[in-house]
């Protein structure tokens, strides 16, 4: 079983976000064990995706989603909505994500290159 990080940033990004709605410990969990288990990356990259500007718009994504269904039901077609969406070619350059890769693994490879580099 995964060790859930928690944020670093919890004024911010996905759970400064999810805070707005009063279920930001809920709300993290779900999203770093669902995008783990997506994406394959490593929770550190994951906590570094939630905590920066993609983290919350995606956010913004399961906020919306909730209007309509359960926390974790919303969490989910977040990830598939963002999956979904196609990395153009200036996106992949600007943040320097190889080819191919799907939108959220893209996001969450680029959010980590930037957290190892500060």
């Amino acid at each position: 079983m995964m060790e859930t990080l928690m944020s670093e940033n919890e004024g911010y990004g996905f759970y400064g976000t999810m805070s707005l709605d009063g279920c930001a410990d809920a709300a993290w969990a779900a999203a770093m064990s669902a995008i783990v288990a997506e994406t394959g990356a490593e929770p550190e990259y994951v906590r570094a995706f939630l905590d920066g500007i993609w983290g919350r718009h995606f956010a913004d994504d399961v906020l919306c989603f909730l209007r309509h269904m359960s926390l974790d039901q919303a969490v989910t077609a977040a990830i598939a909505r963002w999956q979904g969406w196609t990395l153009g070619r200036r996106t992949r350059r600007e943040l320097g994500i190889p080819t191919p890769m799907r939108y959220l693994d893209g996001m969450v490879y680029a959010a980590a290159a930037y957290a190892d580099a500060i």
